[in-house]
């Protein structure tokens, strides 16, 4: 699926969702223009968080630490 991704042709992202009998399943393909290692990691602790939780409220309101803070911290 990784050659569906094409900066020429402004295609830098895909998600492609596979339902089987009892299960679906997502890949999600993205150009390492559009996102880093680190960037990659926090959303896919976000997703994780919102999967476990979808059976309850979820609050989409948490704040996590701004960017200069963050800086300023390294």
């Amino acid at each position: 699926y990784h050659k569906c991704i094409s900066i020429d042709e402004n295609l830098l992202s895909q998600i492609i969702i596979k339902k089987g009998k009892d299960n679906i399943e997502l890949t999600w393909i993205i150009h390492h223009l559009i996102i880093d290692n680190v960037s990659w990691k926090i959303l896919l602790e976000d997703l994780e968080r919102l999967y476990y939780e979808k059976d309850n409220e979820i609050n989409s309101n948490l704040k996590t630490t701004t960017y200069n803070k963050w800086a300023k911290s390294i």
